[in-house]
């Protein structure tokens, strides 16, 4: 398979930028898990959260009030991973049990168990119509899952790189997997076959991520880079290269204009996704930067990172426009919810954290804009 490649010139960071910092308040904290809390998710309707913990428990949150309203019990040592289904009736997670086990959301009751990996299962996803679900595990290998009967669907093999969360396309056709010698493979849920094999990277695939018409992925890679592929060619349409260390995420703007990637070397940058060049490097970090996301409108980016902060900036000034510091210990992920008006995020302070982010942004005619 050919593979077009452009690389991007480095090119030095612009000048920090000196902007107000504006302390947005935190509406709640969300203790009870006991231990390392791995994952947190929004329900979508914004009206709950889910978060997984290595204490053994799931449990389920009222978004507005903060109180615990389920703890979902089974699972046999830590859980790795809790995923929302699309329609938001049912809750995934996943365990080094070796299993997934399925929730219904209002009730909490555990509706069936998905056993047959042999090793700990540590993602799992959703299909986007809540009927089948993916799990990743260090057995190497990604299953796809028919819920509504608990039967294995496809189980496909490639020496799955169990970091890195199996993902699937808009559209559910298809799906992401990453392997342990570094590259992305695409495959056809109905098959099961492997459509393309998209290499070049030459370090462990940290993050992967669908635009949002399907049409190409994102990787990033401990290689230091973000590679943008041609879903329906596998070839390589640009490498982003201007981190100076390992890239710990990628994502696509809800628009699929740009992308954000986060750095060990503490810092965001924000590209245009046509061309590869590098449009803002957001700098304020003080240890590496392991989470980013859109705000849903595009306007703005959460980041969180080891010192203990979440960011908020302001995408076309460039601008750190919050900076949010209650957290005891490294932040882990930041998740905005469905409206854009508040963040989660989660802490090796085993505890979860709700805040109030209004629009921070200043008014469109005041804001710079790429290209100008």
């Amino acid at each position: 398979m050919s593979r077009k490649r452009s690389a991007v010139a480095l090119a030095p960071p612009p000048a920090v930028r000196k902007s107000k910092v504006v302390s947005c308040a935190c509406l709640a904290t969300l203790a009870g898990h006991t231990d390392f809390i791995s994952f947190a998710v929004w329900s979508p309707d914004g009206a709950r959260l889910a978060s997984a913990s290595w204490d053994g428990t799931v449990r389920v949150w009222d978004a507005g009030t903060g109180s615990c309203l389920a703890t979902l019990d089974g699972h046999v040592g830590a859980v790795f991973c809790v995923a929302w289904s699309p329609n938001g009736a049912r809750l995934a997670s996943t365990s080094v049990d070796r299993t997934v086990r399925v929730w219904e959301a209002a009730s909490g009751d555990c509706l069936c168990i998905l056993a047959g990996h042999t090793n700990a299962v540590f993602s799992t996803t959703w299909s986007p119509d809540s009927t089948r679900l993916t799990s990743v595990s260090l057995d190497e290998t990604v299953r796809v899952w028919e819920v509504a009967t608990g039967n294995c669907l496809a189980t496909l093999t490639g020496d799955a790189n169990w970091i890195t969360p199996a993902t699937w396309s808009p559209d559910g056709a298809r799906l992401i997997s990453v392997s342990r010698d570094n590259a992305v493979w695409v495959w056809e849920v109905a098959t099961g076959d492997c459509l393309a094999t998209l290499t070049g990277h030459t370090h462990r695939v940290t993050s992967v991520a669908w635009s949002p018409d399907g049409a190409r992925l994102a990787s990033a890679s401990d290689d230091r880079t973000v590679r943008v592929w041609e879903v329906a060619t596998g070839n390589c349409l640009a490498i982003l290269v201007d981190h100076a260390e390992f890239v710990t995420a990628v994502a696509w703007s809800p628009d699929g204009t740009r992308l954000a990637s986060a750095s060990h070397d503490m810092s965001v940058r924000v590209w245009d996704a046509g061309t590869g060049k590098c449009l803002t490097t957001l700098t304020g970090h003080e240890k590496a930067v392991g989470s980013v996301a859109w705000s849903p409108d595009g306007a703005r980016l959460a980041s969180a990172s080891v010192d203990r902060t979440v960011r908020v900036w302001d995408v076309d000034s460039g601008d750190c426009r919050a900076t949010l510091t209650d957290h005891t210990d490294f932040v882990s992920s930041v998740a905005w919810s469905p409206d854009g008006a508040r963040l989660v995020s989660a802490s090796g302070d085993n505890t979860l954290r709700i805040w109030d982010v209004p629009n921070l942004s200043p008014p469109r005619s005041k804001r710079s804009r790429h290209g100008d």
